[in-house]
């Protein structure tokens, strides 16, 4: 179930037959220890599991640029940060491509990660902001809510990515790159839940940055035309032949409409993008990542407004990207984090899913906190965090060297130093060669079906103006609840065309389609417990009629073997012979249980039967049925 090492094409002037066999060489190597380690605990073998990289490892990535080094006078601090990158156990390094004049780097880039067994996955970081020049000359700029042209940090990020012509310029660009790499023995290939090695594209990362204004759905006289057509599909009339502005909060159901709109719309134009590239290269897997800092926003991750709801980002209706992601950078706390994951856990939607996670950052443009900022969790209990969830691990570790562009600069770092902090670095690599024990085990099982489930309101957010910071950390609240009872919940999207079999549904009040109003009336009348609370204004009495239901359901919405805990989070995956516990430590002092007949892993925090698991650390347990 290994795909083949491809050599580069002929006439590109590089030689890579030596790092094919190097490459296959470390395959066979890594899949010898795993399989050697299993049998010797009486673990089951598994063959192939989603997310397994050419040589069996799991997709355990790091964000790693190349355009932080001057050429050629940092050739060799390139080549050294790869390999420590690769020494401290990141399988990948997600890398941004910022125009095609760099291909030499990028050739130096792939040689040097395969050398030390490290893959690389192109990552198309606000392509439309750096590629520039001939490409996006041909693409119509996008008219403001005030008539005039977009006003953001960059023009081009401001593009109209449903224009057709935008469309076929991203295809053209972005297939330049996977042309010269796509058959490098060090491009990223994963393995899909069909069991076949796919080769994977961030296709767009960062979509809709209110820094850069956003204007993805433009009030132009295409975008009102297209607006009217919509109406006629879906109400079955015009009702409003002008949009909405998003100060007109008198006009609540056109702010509705327009932005239900403006989700299918700004959805079919990157699906188009992802659906042209893999026209040409048919084994593609597409990935997005949305949004920098998070969906749902805190008030300390620099950006004006929230990204989900107003900004009309709907991620359930990507259905032509293989892999959904979401960046967090957790400035307000991991309860913003775990709230993103299960977010993107279920906009997923059955594919994969990943999660791109900050541990340290010098990111500092746009805010007040130190240039080095580190947060209190670690490598280790990210792991646990979407291991629980069924997502791929994406860290995002930003402050690299310098950011030539002024965007994020922190000043020039040593040569000597290390990529992040020291103290971050051990944590990792330990994190991470622990985790290569256990990921085939993780990524080959399925999370426990959930039975509670928060809505998301887009409708709330659509007439809320250009603040969504308070509806997020109301949202945060409604999940915060569920975290403290470790109870896994998922999201339901107020676009939904069924309702799953949840015991609870908690229901934010705002002005639902008369469909979906529909879904909540059937799903009460089959039994299901629907618990209405007021939303934007969220008293204490509506929070405590959830903290009610989840204690009267919680026996029946748990799936750990453990007694909830303060500030962990645990529950039992499914293998085809097997079952894996997760323990997630979100505290700050270590915690014990009782383990009987498990396989623990990391196996020197089981003494006896007791398994303690230290401050922001994970624990898995593998057992045989």
């Amino acid at each position: 179930m290994f795909a083949q090492a491809h050599k580069r094409s002929e006439g590109d002037g590089l030689d890579r037959e030596g790092d094919v066999q190097m490459m296959t060489w470390s395959a066979l190597v890594v899949l010898g220890v795993l399989l050697m380690s299993s049998a010797a605990l009486g673990l089951p073998e598994i063959d192939g599991y989603p997310g397994m990289l050419p040589d069996g490892r799991p997709f355990i990535a790091t964000m790693y640029y190349e355009r932080f080094y001057d050429y050629p006078a940092e050739d060799d601090l390139l080549d050294r940060d790869i390999a420590d990158v690769a020494d401290r156990g990141w399988t990948v390094a997600f890398t941004d491509y910022i125009h095609l004049s760099l291909g030499p780097v990028w050739d130096r880039y792939y040689q040097q990660a395969g050398k030390n067994h490290l893959y690389v996955l192109p990552n198309q970081w606000n392509a439309a902001f750096h590629a520039g020049g001939d490409f996006f000359s041909r693409v119509t700029l996008p008219v403001t809510e005030t008539g005039e042209g977009p006003t953001g940090f960059c023009i081009g990020c401001n593009l109209r990515y449903n224009d057709s012509t935008f469309s076929r310029v991203m295809v053209e660009y972005q297939s330049q790159v996977l042309d010269r790499y796509i058959k490098d023995p060090a491009y990223t290939r994963i393995m899909g839940r069909d069991g076949k090695l796919h080769p994977v594209m961030i296709v767009i990362y960062e979509t809709g940055m209110t820094d850069y204004d956003g204007h993805w759905i433009d009030y132009s006289e295409g975008s009102k035309e297209a607006w009217r057509r919509y109406q006629k599909d879906t109400l079955g009339e015009v009702k409003w032949q002008e949009p909405p502005k998003s100060t007109d909060t008198g006009q609540l159901d056109a702010l509705i409409s327009w932005n239900d709109f403006r989700a299918e719309d700004l959805s079919t134009g990157w699906s188009r993008v992802s659906r042209g590239l893999k026209q040409r290269y048919p084994d593609l897997y597409t990935m997005v990542i949305f949004r920098q800092h998070g969906l749902l926003e805190g008030s300390k991750s620099g950006v004006d407004a929230g990204g989900i709801g107003h900004r009309a980002i709907r991620p359930e209706l990507w259905d032509s990207f293989d892999i959904i992601g979401s960046e967090h950078d957790g400035d307000d706390g991991i309860e913003y984090v775990l709230a993103e994951a299960d977010l993107i856990k279920s906009a997923a939607g059955g594919r994969m899913g990943a999660l791109d996670y900050y541990l340290d950052s010098g990111y500092k443009a746009y805010t007040a906190r130190p240039v080095e900022f580190h947060r209190p969790w670690g490598q280790s209990e990210m792991l646990g965090v979407v291991a629980l969830r069924g997502l791929l691990a994406m860290h995002y570790g930003y402050n690299e060297r310098d950011d030539r562009a002024g965007i994020a600069a922190t000043g020039r770092r040593e040569r000597g130093a290390e990529l992040w902090q020291k103290a971050a670095c051990e944590e990792a690599k330990e994190a991470n060669f622990e985790f290569q024990k256990v990921a085939s085990y993780v990524y080959a099982a399925s999370p426990a079906p959930r039975k509670a489930a928060i809505v998301m309101p887009y409708e709330a957010y659509s007439v809320c103006a250009n603040d969504e910071l308070p509806l997020d950390k109301k949202l945060v609240a409604l999940h915060q609840i569920f975290q403290k009872a470790d109870v896994p919940v998922d999201w339901v999207f107020s676009s939904a065309k069924k309702l799953e079999d949840y015991k609870l549904l908690i229901v934010p009040q705002a002005r639902y389609s008369p469909r979906f109003q529909g879904l909540l009336e059937q799903a009460k009348a089959g039994g299901m417990k629907i618990v209405t609370v007021p939303f934007p204004a969220q008293p204490e009495d509506g929070l405590a009629q959830v903290r009610k239901a989840v204690q009267s359901l919680c026996g029946q919405l748990r799936t750990s073997e453990f007694a909830p805990t303060a500030d962990v989070e645990s529950g039992t995956l499914e293998g085809i012979d097997y079952t894996v516990t997760v323990v997630v430590n979100h505290g700050a002092k270590p915690v014990s249980y009782d383990v009987d007949n498990a396989t623990v892993f990391p196996a020197h925090w089981l003494k006896g039967r007791q398994l303690s698991v230290p401050a922001h650390r994970s624990a898995y347990l593998i057992r045989r049925k």
